[in-house]
């Protein structure tokens, strides 16, 4: 198996159904969505780290380049389930030289502007 296929099948398997709205096309696939810092939700209180305290609001998504992943972007509204999430940064992960997945710094939309958009 290569590492494309490894990081899809990871990607699958951990991850759970995510969409988005790009110019009135709806594209759904599977993602993974997770707090940055676990320790800092588990306890209810912020987790320091030697670079100062960790912000429990901020998460990361690994999503596939496929299937309408690869078009997630900065200012990206991702929704699962739920949660509806905006894209403060993304970067591709390349192994080789090519890009095997797109990762992806997000907030929570409520927290990025106060409003609850719905995809």
């Amino acid at each position: 198996m290569d590492i494309r296929t490894a990081i899809w099948e990871a990607i699958e398997s951990c991850g759970g159904p995510v969409s988005f709205d790009e110019d009135g096309t709806i594209y759904k696939f599977s993602a993974c969505i997770q707090p940055i810092s676990y320790g800092a939700q588990a306890s209810g209180q912020p987790e320091q780290t030697r670079f100062g305290t960790a912000d429990s609001k901020q998460f990361v998504y690994y999503g596939p380049l496929k299937n309408g992943g690869e078009l997630v972007e900065e200012g990206t509204v991702l929704k699962q389930g739920e949660q509806v999430y905006v894209v403060q940064l993304c970067r591709d992960f390349c192994w080789k030289g090519k890009a095997v997945f797109r990762w992806a710094a997000l907030i929570k939309q409520e927290d990025f502007d106060g409003t609850v958009y719905e995809n």
